[in-house]
């Protein structure tokens, strides 16, 4: 386990910066607002210091947009906030712990993960006939708009039985290491694993 302190903040506003291959700056708004919206559902307000736990135990101030009566309209549907919410919060945390970024999306026939990740900096040709081919590892995001760390752990754990499966439908070559993430926006609180498939 990395056990380090952070001082600096993690800005949800960067989401929408341009040199992440698999997300635009619309959809990195998107993000954003989603985890801003969850948050100030359980009663945050900007900076929040953020906690880490599992493969690294850190904190950071979590700075992001102002939220506004017309964010909460718009994004009413809690449920679909706190996992696209999640999404947001798990890439800037790989990010900043593991040098990773997003590369794509995964469909939802994808083999149960969500995103496949690339290093940062790493700019792809997309013209490549086998783009996926320089991910280096997948990530596997849920979220919970309130609980507990129990609630949590279950969450990890369910997930890393879903890669256990993705990793045995797959064939070995296609088989990647993972970042398991799961965000709970109450405390607020993130719980992050490694999950390496067996040889």
């Amino acid at each position: 386990m990395k056990v380090n302190r952070h001082d600096e903040t993690i800005d949800l506003n960067a989401l929408q910066n341009h040199d992440r291959p698999g997300l635009t700056q619309n959809m990195g708004g998107f993000l954003s607002e989603c985890a801003a919206v969850c948050l100030d559902y359980n009663g945050h307000v900007f900076p929040v210091v953020l906690r880490l736990t599992g493969s690294h135990t850190t904190q950071w101030r979590l700075a992001g947009p102002v939220v506004t009566k017309q964010m909460r309209r718009a994004y009413g549907d809690l449920q679909e906030a706190t996992e696209y919410g999640a999404s947001g919060l798990a890439l800037l945390i790989v990010e900043s712990c593991e040098g990773l970024t997003i590369l794509s999306r995964s469909p939802k026939d994808g083999g149960g993960f969500d995103y496949y990740l690339t290093p940062v900096g790493f700019a792809p040709n997309s013209m490549e006939e086998n783009f996926l081919g320089v991910a280096t590892a997948w990530l596997e995001v849920s979220g919970i708009l309130g609980g507990t760390a129990e609630e949590m752990q279950y969450r990890m754990n369910a997930r890393i039985r879903r890669l256990e499966q993705a990793a045995r439908e797959f064939s070995k070559a296609r088989t990647l290491p993972a970042w398991i993430v799961v965000v709970e926006f109450s405390v607020p609180g993130v719980r992050m694993e490694n999950y390496e498939p067996s040889p």
